[in-house]
């Protein structure tokens, strides 16, 4: 899977609807996932679903939104995103979440 990020960011191009579309606690679950399976830069979908109490509908959910922000690779099973890239990641995360919301505010 190719992935194009957008100017000066790690979140890719294609993870910007999908952060305009998330509700605040599912954006809060993504966030916590993120951290999880980055800082231990372990990765399977019964693992993520036990670590955080999720349903199985949830857990495939966000692990569909981690593959899109380009996080894991769910076909592999593996971390594609350094440790060493989580603090700028998350903050560009943010301010793409940020963006969409003032963009409409200003409109």
């Amino acid at each position: 899977m190719t992935t194009s990020l957008t100017p000066l960011s790690l979140v890719p191009m294609e993870a910007e609807e999908l952060l305009a579309e998330i509700e605040p606690e599912e954006f809060t679950l993504l966030e916590r996932a993120v951290e999880l399976v980055v800082q231990s830069q372990a990765f399977s979908r019964d693992g993520l679903r036990h670590a955080l109490r999720l349903d199985e509908h949830t857990a495939d959910q966000l692990v569909d939104e981690l593959q899109v922000l380009g996080v894991v690779d769910d076909e592999a099973a593996e971390v594609t995103m350094p440790v060493r890239s989580l603090a700028l990641f998350l903050s560009d995360v943010r301010a793409g979440r940020r963006e969409p919301l003032v963009e409409r505010l200003a409109s």
